[in-house]
């Protein structure tokens, strides 16, 4: 689907792609394939297995991104809860990497939240209550207030308690 101008739905499912060419709102976005929203995004639960862009903000209560195959890339996360990890499916396809690269990861400026696990992130700054950084993220700043985590498989350049 390739959609000029806006789009709103209360409950939004997603099998295959979805090209928006402005802002998404919606109570519910779920699914899986990819989707890709010029601008921004707002709803109460995002749900996403597959590619991921937005050119602006993705606002949610709860965000789910599950990484399949590619790069996926938005501006700025913020949100109650967030988690970002790699689709069940390249676990799966692991002895076939050549199909399932290791390059898929969320490219991301900004991410804040109160509860955030992230996996195969590069960020420049994760903000929030409690934060735990899984493997194969790179992340320039963590700024927590609670509690922080750090895998072994992890960079980061920089963290600290506010």
């Amino acid at each position: 689907m390739n959609l000029r101008g806006n789009a709103s739905a209360y409950d939004f499912h997603l099998r295959g792609a979805a090209h928006v060419d402005g802002d998404v709102t919606g109570g519910t976005i779920h699914g899986y394939g990819e989707m890709k929203v010029f601008r921004d995004c707002e709803a109460d639960v995002f749900s996403v297995k597959g590619v991921v862009e937005v050119g602006g903000t993705l606002n949610a209560e709860q965000v789910e991104l599950y990484l399949h195959f590619a790069d996926s890339r938005i501006a700025e996360i913020g949100g109650k809860t967030i988690q970002v990890k790699r689709s069940k499916a390249l676990s799966i396809l692991h002895f076939l990497k050549r199909f399932a690269p290791d390059s898929a990861k969320l490219k991301v400026e900004t991410i804040e939240g109160n509860g955030i696990y992230l996996e195969h992130t590069d960020a420049k700054i994760v903000r929030g209550d409690r934060i735990i950084i899984g493997p194969g993220c790179n992340i320039d700043l963590v700024e927590y207030h609670t509690s922080f985590q750090q895998d072994e498989k992890a960079t980061v350049k920089a963290k600290r308690r506010s």
